[in-house]
């Protein structure tokens, strides 16, 4: 128990230094809050099509897209990031401020995608 909250500790304290340390880097680039308010929040909404999946779908059809959530997630942190720090190295700042827009858009194709390639195969049955 007491080497678990050892590590629980390490590990919440290396996190923090590492989130120090890249904001620092990304502050430096160029970023401001605002980029950072509109990074995190587009980041976030990675999730939104996953859970609405999960809300609105049956539990069988919901554990066939675990893969395609856990990408669609992914896709949507990275590709928001992605657009974020491209908008901010070009000097474009309305690319930062779509990033959102870009994450959501993302997650969403890719829940779509694996929703049809998770369909269940229609059984066919042939009259005698």
């Amino acid at each position: 128990m007491r080497q678990e909250l050892t590590l629980s500790r390490a590990i919440v304290i290396a996190s923090a230094v590492l989130a120090v340390a890249i904001v620092g880097a990304l502050t430096v680039a160029g970023f401001t809050v605002a980029d950072f308010a509109f990074a995190i929040y587009g980041a976030a909404l990675g999730m939104v099509p996953p859970v609405l999946a999960t809300l609105y779908v049956d539990r069988e059809r919901t554990a066939r897209l675990s893969v395609a959530a856990t990408i669609a997630v992914a896709g949507g942190f990275t590709s928001c990031w992605t657009a974020a720090a491209y908008g901010r190295l070009t000097g474009n700042a309305n690319i930062v401020f779509l990033s959102p827009l870009v994450s959501i858009v993302v997650a969403t194709l890719v829940m779509l995608l694996g929703g049809a390639l998770t369909r269940s195969p229609r059984r066919v049955t042939v009259a005698n």
